[in-house]
């Protein structure tokens, strides 16, 4: 058999081929492996009996709902009979989805939270992102940042020293709509949120100027709860609700006050008392001083610490009313200031906006450093 010399060429080069390193493949990087909260059990095995405990899941992701609405929750609808929902807010949803918008059906995820019954549905809220991880998400603590921020635009007034802006920026939202800014301005009025899933409101600036902040984030710290005159600094977005211009805080690490300096009142005399009745069954008296109405009540700024143990009856304004674990206490307004007001047990709650008449205990509160009426009752109910 004969071989040419050109095919002899060939087979050499094929031979020296196969010795040649061959090309690998392209490198791939292999999905993280989804890891279940410590202690978690199945999904499916949640039953109704376990509402008002705080347990730990596991499972596959039937249905994802995203919000609706700025206050609505997301939604995880998870696998099984129990047809358990995961919620959690817009707050804390950068650090579970990072950059995704939905979540595929069968990823699987992991949560914890407290088990409640809302409108004849099993549901787990979860307040803290890392109590809640899905499978394939990476949160936004993890993601690369941008290799530059866009600048706050011009808006003919600057941000101070250390980055903030004053009260002065009130006149300029319109012109920040959408865009992240820093605040340190006076609070003129605080309203807490009426249920878990409506925001706290901070109204601030000056009179004649003022707009909102909101954050849906539950007693944080520090609470805001009657702090009007301390300064609020704050960082979110710019935005409209309503015709209201507000600031939405999302990071509510970002919010905090410098407390209201006020000098030391010079030591008084206790004021003299007139009382409209006998001293022993009397709920009612006057300063010599105060401009009190014909019926006896007293104005909020005439009610002073020297006044402690005594029962009196004040008239006001409701500011904001919050039920808490020691009872409802609301927030009394008028022309010479402002009280809080603890009501008794069992009283009537007024609506708030309304003018009413309160009768009660003077008790100093050395936390807040001002007198507060406790034991409260509605006299006069407002209209």
């Amino acid at each position: 058999m004969r071989v040419s010399f050109v095919g002899s060429l060939a087979v050499l080069a094929f031979l020296v081929g196969l010795g040649a390193p061959l090309p690998l493949p392209a490198q791939t990087t292999s999905p993280a492996v989804f890891a279940p909260l410590p202690g978690a059990v199945d999904a499916t095995t949640v039953t109704a009996s376990m509402i008002g405990t705080t347990l730990t899941v596991q499972g596959k992701v039937a249905q994802y709902t995203p919000p609706r609405s700025e206050r609505a929750p997301h939604v995880l609808l998870m696998e099984g009979d129990a047809k358990l929902e995961i919620i959690f807010w817009s707050d804390i949803a950068p650090g579970v989805l990072g950059g995704a918008t939905a979540v595929p059906v069968g990823a699987r995820a992991s949560a914890m939270g407290e088990l409640v019954n809302y409108r004849g549905r099993t549901q787990m809220a979860v307040k803290s992102a890392d109590k809640l991880v899905i499978e394939g998400m990476v949160p936004l603590s993890t993601v690369a940042a941008p290799a530059a921020v866009p600048a706050t635009p011009q808006i003919g007034i600057p941000a101070g020293p250390d980055g903030y802006y004053g009260p002065e920026v009130a006149a300029h939202l319109k012109d920040l709509q959408g865009q992240v800014i820093s605040i340190k301005v006076p609070i003129a009025g605080f309203k807490p949120a009426w249920s878990d899933r409506a925001p706290n409101v901070v109204t601030v600036g000056t009179e004649g100027s003022t707009f909102e902040v909101v954050y849906w984030k539950k007693d944080p710290p520090p609470v805001l709860f009657d702090k009007v005159g301390s300064t609020l600094y704050a960082r979110g977005k710019v935005g409209e609700h309503q015709g209201r211009t507000q600031i939405r805080v999302d990071n509510i690490q970002s919010i905090s006050y410098e407390p209201l300096t006020v000098a030391a009142p010079t030591p008084a005399a206790p004021p003299k008392l007139t009382w409209t009745g006998a001293p022993a069954t009397s709920a009612t008296y006057q300063t010599p001083t105060a401009a009190a109405p014909a019926s006896g009540t007293l104005a909020l700024g005439d009610i002073l610490p020297a006044l402690e143990g005594r029962t009196i009856r004040a008239t006001g304004n409701v500011f904001a009313v919050k039920a808490t674990s020691e009872g409802t206490m609301m927030i009394l307004k008028d022309a010479s200031g402002q009280r809080l007001v603890r009501l008794a047990a069992g009283t009537p709650v007024p609506v708030q906006g309304i003018d009413t008449v309160v009768e009660g205990r003077v008790q100093y509160n050395k936390v807040r450093s001002s007198p507060e009426i406790v034991d409260a009752r509605i006299v006069q109910p407002g209209s």
